[in-house]
């Protein structure tokens, strides 16, 4: 007979089994996503509060075009990452048509990605306080990677 312990310790298995394959699947919907609207890189952000001003203490996720100031400098510590267009537009004035033209061009896949199962999938891989970079680097090699965020309030 197999003791309780050994037995239980399929569930290990099994869950490595899981998040391997869901990564394994998130990254390949990020590609074809990426691929299809002509983006380069897509960014998400979430993070835990850790202070107690009186709101719940809940993690909250976003997901981010290269534009966003929310990420701004954030994206860097990604050593393949190299700026393009998207991260030049936050030097343009809000009313510039250039920047129109950006929003109007990418307002499908900036939906998308702030969708619940998106965030519902990155808390299932990484719990909190993380930013995962999504694209292509300069050899057109699709990546995508973790780091810890820590929310500086």
């Amino acid at each position: 007979m197999t003791s309780a312990i050994d037995t239980l310790k399929g569930l290990e298995t099994a869950k490595e089994e899981f998040e391997t394959g869901l990564k394994d699947k998130f990254a390949s919907i990020m590609e074809q996503l990426l691929t299809e609207h002509g983006a380069r890189y897509i960014a998400f952000k979430g993070y835990t509060p850790y202070f107690n001003d009186g709101d719940p203490c809940e993690h909250s996720d976003e997901g981010y075009m290269e534009w966003n100031d929310e990420i701004e400098g954030k994206l860097d510590s990604f050593d393949w990452y190299e700026p393009t267009e998207l991260a030049d537009a936050q030097a343009l004035r809000w009313n510039d048509p250039k920047l129109n033209e950006l929003k109007d061009r990418y307002a499908d896949i900036c939906e998308a990605i702030n969708m619940d199962i998106v965030s519902d999938t990155l808390q299932l891989l990484y719990d909190t306080n993380f930013v995962v970079l999504c694209g292509f680097d300069e050899d057109g090699k699709f990546r995508m990677e973790k780091e810890f965020y820590n929310p500086e309030y």
